[in-house]
């Protein structure tokens, strides 16, 4: 998930990285805005092109790596990012 580190793109959530990372796979994101929390163990944060091309090397020579990550990265939004999850906390923050 590539992004300036700007204005517009810290304020961005981060639905694409819980997208991939929903469907098992390790993920390579900027280290801008929502993604510097979200990533963790479930892939690389990167600050630069070359940190960029670097990640993505190790992730392609280590299929070991990218199958342990792309597990963390599907229990990381199992339990903060389901439906299942969220109601709760939703109906809480409109009917306290």
């Amino acid at each position: 998930m590539p992004l300036y580190n700007n204005d517009w793109d810290r304020g961005k959530c981060a639905f694409k990285l819980i997208q991939y990372m929903g469907s098992f796979l390790p993920v390579v994101a900027s280290d801008v805005g929502m993604n510097r929390g979200l990533v963790g163990k479930s892939g690389i944060v990167v600050k630069n092109s070359s940190e960029w091309f670097d990640a993505i090397k190790i992730l392609f020579d280590d299929e070991c790596m990218r199958t342990k990550m792309g597990k963390i990265g599907r229990k990381t939004i199992q339990d903060e990012y389901t439906i299942e999850r969220a109601l709760p906390k939703l109906i809480n923050f409109i009917d306290p």
